[in-house]
């Protein structure tokens, strides 16, 4: 049985995806071991290497996991930016859990990110749109946040346009 150019690149892909795989699952195990029984507090240089080999490939759980440890764990900016980095490129393949990560970054802003609640809202609206129940809650907590400063912003400049009544100087 000879195969065509299409079924050829098919099976090649599809061995490369489970390959990618193998390597993202042996990269979490190591960390697990790592971090969990080992006392570590930050995966070691090797299994961070392994991620990201596998992010670089593509593989979207691996840039959503690299770009967290990045981010929320690297002591250098330059790490913390490309954690941000990868958790961008992870949300813009529709990963939810990326999505949130990178609505929270924008909405509390750090040394590698300014605070920008457009950002955060657009991220935290995908992550909510694809199901993720904590970026639902947090926009909830935003858009009443927001409706409320609305509210006192109109009432202190109604208040503000009303004459106001002061006593005549002008005798009786």
């Amino acid at each position: 049985m000879k195969l065509d150019k299409k079924q050829k690149a098919k099976i090649e892909g599809q061995l490369g995806e489970w390959w990618l795989r193998c390597i993202y699952v042996f990269a979490q195990k190591m960390i697990s071991l790592e971090c969990t029984k080992g006392g570590r507090v930050y995966p070691s240089s090797l299994s961070l290497k392994l991620l990201k080999f596998v992010a670089n490939q593509g593989y979207v759980p691996a840039k959503m996991q690299l770009g967290q440890y990045l981010f929320e764990s690297g002591i250098a900016k330059a790490d913390k930016r490309n954690g941000l980095e990868y958790l961008r490129q992870a949300a813009k393949s529709e990963e939810p859990s990326a999505q949130f990560l990178l609505g929270q970054a924008f909405l509390q802003g750090c040394d590698v990110v300014t605070q920008d609640n457009q950002h955060a809202a657009h991220w935290l609206a995908l992550a909510a749109d694809s199901g993720h129940s904590q970026a639902r809650q947090l926009l909830e907590i935003i858009q009443q946040n927001d409706a409320r400063m609305r509210q006192q912003a109109s009432t202190a400049g109604s208040n503000a346009s009303k004459p106001k009544k002061t006593k005549s100087a002008l005798p009786a």
